[in-house]
């Protein structure tokens, strides 16, 4: 018998492939993957920029100053864009031209963020509050104090 002769697949070998070509059958499509993608919260803010004024052109430099986000993020999404033709080129830079389908597909395409929330009410504001919640060292609570005080400046 020739050692190097084909030998036919066992049980188990059969049972395997099974297994691995149904595991692939449930990823998602690679469409809804990208869609989900330029609905991320970090796409978010880029897609935020962009809707606040639909007619305003956009250099790609422009747009990540404006979405604090960083260039090749902001190039990225502009190419999702385009293939969905929601954005036009032009020689001014890059023009929002389909906001409504932007926004229907951003609706209908939301999940919420994985994490926690958490979301309650209390009596307590300003330092008393900071005290009672934080967790962790001085040098974060105080970037978090300023960042709060920026943002939320009522609080």
């Amino acid at each position: 018998m020739d050692p190097l002769a084909e030998k036919p697949p066992s049980a188990a070998a059969k049972a395997a492939d099974q297994l691995f070509t149904i595991s692939l059958a449930d990823r998602p499509k690679s469409e809804t993957r990208a869609l989900r993608s330029i609905f991320a919260p970090k796409a978010a803010a880029i897609l935020r920029v962009l809707l606040r004024d639909p007619g305003q052109p956009w250099r790609v430099t422009e747009l990540a100053a404006a979405a604090n986000a960083s260039l090749g993020h902001v190039s990225n999404i502009r190419k999702a864009l385009l293939a969905r033709e929601w954005i036009e080129k032009g020689t001014n830079g890059t023009i929002l031209v389909q906001p409504d389908a932007l926004l229907r597909t951003w609706r209908d395409e939301y999940r919420e963020p994985a994490g926690r929330r958490i979301s309650g009410y209390t009596l307590f504001h300003g330092e008393q509050l900071n005290k009672d919640l934080w967790l962790g060292d001085d040098r974060e609570r105080e970037a978090a104090d300023h960042l709060a005080s920026k943002c939320f400046p009522w609080l």
